[in-house]
């Protein structure tokens, strides 16, 4: 059997970055300790893959190593301070000698879940992230996770989707500061590798506006014949409800994508719609706080052709869902209801949800409404958040840019 190696018993350096740093390159890879001659308990400790500043102290006869942070991300001063704060809860009683056991990122992603109030797609998609992306981690403790490991599979990750691997990098660093452990470490190994994911700029456009309206109107006649193409899994229990068939429920996501064409808003914001948030006597939609991305609550006036359809839609509600699913509940899958609706049109057009709300952002732009108003109408607080949302049309700026060339041309011309 080897024997264990021996920590390193040379001289300590003094208790300095530099100094420290030269130090654990002389070691070679073998482990060493240093201790602060300024701070009793404080000593750096370094290991074959890492260097960490830990706070030493005795509990039921043992000695125990409380971690404070990595070498390299906390300063010298930064540890002092750290270890003095430490060692008075300890001393105090406000905080265990014994190191709690850590949780794996399994179990502190179903804490997560457990006390996060989150939607059920929401829910869904952040524990696909544990299953798809970061599963080698799983049975990892928190404290243990090792930056390069988070960065060796979000590069993984990134060879199919780097949208879909930021975000899952998003959610673990979320999961990861909810348990109490600090995420310094993983975003400073990220640094120059974050793959650069561009806003997303798809809209409708406008020289295609009226077809997909049109399709829109089409599909809603009840006349019409247009076979349902709708996924199973979605509509299998849709169709055994009696009084609430497929095709109302498809009128009704119809209606609502008109809505959001003619509103900007999104389509939670829509779809959650109660009869209590329509204000007949403003002719407006007052959305809570709750259902905002914001988390401000939203008044929106409506025009005249969007209060004939919320009007069309109240007839002698008195409460409830204005566009109740199947079963009474809020409607959220609008997929298969887009790619039929892309069928129908000519051109084969597809678009998601929010691809309205860039269009409705982007006719606005070409309205000439100020931004102050846009804002307001479309529940947004930041003005650089407004500007990623504008998605306009290649003739549109065409059209502007001659205005300027114009203005120019006339100023060197010598009129005015």
């Amino acid at each position: 059997m080897p024997a264990r190696a021996l920590p390193d018993r040379s001289p300590k350096p003094q208790f300095n970055e530099r100094a420290l740093a030269a130090w654990i390159a002389s070691l070679d890879g073998k482990a060493g300790i240093a201790s602060d001659p300024k701070t009793t308990g404080l000593f750096l400790r370094s290991r074959t893959r890492q260097a960490a500043f830990y706070v030493v102290r005795q509990a039921d006869g043992k000695r125990h190593w409380i971690k404070l942070g990595e070498f390299g991300v906390m300063t010298v001063h930064e540890a002092r301070v750290k270890a003095l704060e430490t060692i008075r809860s300890i001393t105090l009683g406000e905080l265990s000698a014994k190191p709690a056991k850590s949780k794996t990122v399994k179990q502190a992603f179903e804490d997560y879940l457990e006390k996060v109030t989150l939607r059920p797609s929401t829910e869904a998609k952040y524990r696909r992230v544990l299953k798809l992306t970061f599963t080698k981690l799983a049975d990892v403790p928190v404290s243990a996770v090792d930056p390069s490991d988070v960065v060796k599979l979000y590069t993984e990750r990134c060879m199919s989707s780097p949208a879909v691997a930021a975000h899952d990098l998003r959610v673990l660093l979320s999961v990861i500061k909810f348990s109490g452990v600090a995420t310094a470490p993983i975003t400073i190994a990220m640094r120059r590798r974050w793959v650069r994911v561009e806003r997303r700029q798809s809209a409708l456009p406008p020289r295609l506006q009226r077809e997909w309206m049109d399709a829109i109107r089409e599909l809603r006649d009840p006349c019409a014949n247009v076979p349902i193409d709708m996924p199973a899994s979605w509509y299998s229990e849709m169709t055994q409800v009696v009084d609430e068939p497929v095709r109302v429920v498809r009128l009704r996501i119809l209606t609502l994508l008109e809505l959001q064409f003619f509103t900007g808003l999104r389509w939670r914001e829509l779809a959650g719609l109660t009869v209590d948030e329509v204000d007949k006597k403003s002719r407006s939609l007052v959305i809570p706080e709750s259902r905002m991305k914001n988390k401000r609550r939203l008044i929106r006036p409506l025009g005249r052709s969007t209060w004939e359809i919320i009007e069309g839609q109240l007839g002698a509600k008195t409460s409830g869902l204005l566009f109740p699913g199947a079963k009474g509940q809020v409607i959220e899958n609008t997929a298969a209801v887009l790619k039929l609706i892309a069928k129908t049109t000519p051109s084969s057009v597809l678009v998601c949800s929010n691809d309205l709300r860039r269009s409705w952002i982007s006719a606005a732009v070409e309205a000439r409404v100020p931004d102050a108003a846009v804002r307001k109408l479309i529940g947004h607080v930041d003005a650089s958040t407004l500007f990623g949302y504008q998605a306009l049309d290649l003739e549109y700026l065409r059209r502007e840019a001659e205005r300027v060339e114009d203005l120019l041309w006339l100023r060197v011309h010598g009129q005015q």
